[in-house]
């Protein structure tokens, strides 16, 4: 039987752990340690993982192709899709709006293809869509006017439209009546936009303001002896004064206009020595009347101020007669001047026109009507015959 000698203090228990802690020291001392590793069991390993993440890298590699190559493919398709759409709507458009103004023109099929092209040249020239220039051309068809007059005047009547800013239907229907009320003068669209353009750039009035009063008071003011260039001197001068619109200054001078002629407003201007009539007896013009009375106007009482004024003009139109007068009894008479340049206009609504198509805007309209056209001919010829037959069919079908 073994004794086992126990440390009876702390200090054998020291003694004891020295002792075991040097006798390790001399065995690992006297004998050499070789570690035995195994490198292939580290290399193997980590060559398969190396191998497993090439295979996964290819695989995503393969699968994003995939997607991408899908991706394109839905495109592509898509893209096909909305071309063959866009290419049906605007084949449809545009044999509709020339189908519209062949109905009112009763021309040939062959002479409506060349209206068509014009129809797209105007569109460029002015930089507006097919669909307005369509409008504006059924309106003027409606007149009995030959295809190139009715494009002469859609030209026009654009033109118009981009520099006043009114719609193509209103400044189509300012022209045609600016036309019908200055017959007698002879005057032209070209000369009457080009003149409204010029008399707006030189002064403050647009020409949104110029149509506007001309359209209602045109006729009277021909009627009245009143021409074109002195009604637009006349609707900038008092524009310029009173800043009250072209429509109101328009229905102003055309009651106006009217009143001169009664018999109690001529006795009333004669009166004060102003002449109402011409040495044939016949009627002076009005302008010419209201430019004698402004001189007048100056040596008057106030009571027959306000008594003349009022058989001219009637209570509601005092202020429009009153800014003429002033303007024409003035020594910087805005009349005068505007009148002048209406005289002396070429073709500065034309040039202006010319500087507008070379904006980026101007560009991109033009794009789209040619690529408009383009896709019409297009249909036209691919399908559009088959395309109504397979149609009338469905509908039967249905």
């Amino acid at each position: 039987m073994s004794v086992v000698n126990i440390p009876t203090s702390a200090t054998g228990f020291h003694s004891s752990i020295v002792g075991q802690a040097k006798s390790a020291q001399r065995v690992v001392n006297g004998m050499q340690i070789t570690p035995n590793l195994n490198a292939k069991g580290f290399v193997q390993p980590l060559g398969k993982i190396a191998n497993s993440a090439s295979e996964f890298q290819k695989s995503m590699d393969a699968s994003a192709a995939r997607v991408f190559a899908f991706g394109a493919a839905v495109g592509v398709i898509n893209g096909v899709s909305d071309a063959f759409k866009g290419l049906v709507a605007s084949t449809a458009e545009v044999e509709k709006s020339l189908k519209d103004i062949q109905v009112v023109m009763e021309a040939s099929n062959e002479a409506m293809q060349k209206f068509g092209k014009g129809l797209f040249d105007v569109a460029r020239n002015t930089a507006t869509n097919f669909a307005t220039v369509a409008e504006s051309a059924v309106e003027l068809a409606r007149q009995g006017l030959s295809a190139e007059e009715t494009l002469a005047r859609v030209n026009s009547a654009l033109i118009l439209s981009r520099l006043s800013g009114l719609d193509a239907v209103k400044s189509t229907e300012t022209l045609t009546a600016a036309i019908n009320s200055f017959n007698a003068e002879g005057i032209t669209h070209e000369e009457i936009v080009n003149r409204m353009a010029n008399v707006d750039a030189a002064f403050a009035v647009s020409s949104a303001d110029m149509a506007e009063a001309i359209s209602r008071a045109g006729a009277v003011a021909q009627s009245a002896g009143v021409s074109f260039n002195e009604l637009s001197a006349i609707v900038t001068a008092v524009q310029q004064r009173t800043a009250r619109g072209g429509s109101v200054i328009g229905n102003g001078f055309k009651s106006i206009f009217t009143r001169i002629k009664r018999s109690g407003v001529r006795e009333a201007l004669e009166e004060i020595g102003v002449a109402t009539q011409n040495n044939d007896g016949t009627f002076r013009s009005s302008i010419a009347i209201l430019k004698d009375y402004a001189q007048v106007y100056k040596g008057l009482s106030d009571s027959q101020r306000a008594y003349t004024s009022e058989q001219i003009a009637g209570v509601f139109q005092i202020q429009n007669l009153q800014a003429l007068i002033q303007d024409l009894s003035g020594g910087f008479s805005i009349y005068e001047q505007a009148l002048g340049v209406a005289n002396n206009t070429t073709d500065e609504a034309t040039r202006r026109n010319e500087q507008l198509n070379e904006t980026l805007s101007a560009l991109f309209s033009q794009t789209g009507t040619s690529a408009k056209e383009l896709a019409s001919t297009i249909g036209n010829l691919g399908f559009n015959d088959d395309f109504k037959e397979i149609l009338k069919f469905l509908n039967h079908l249905l």
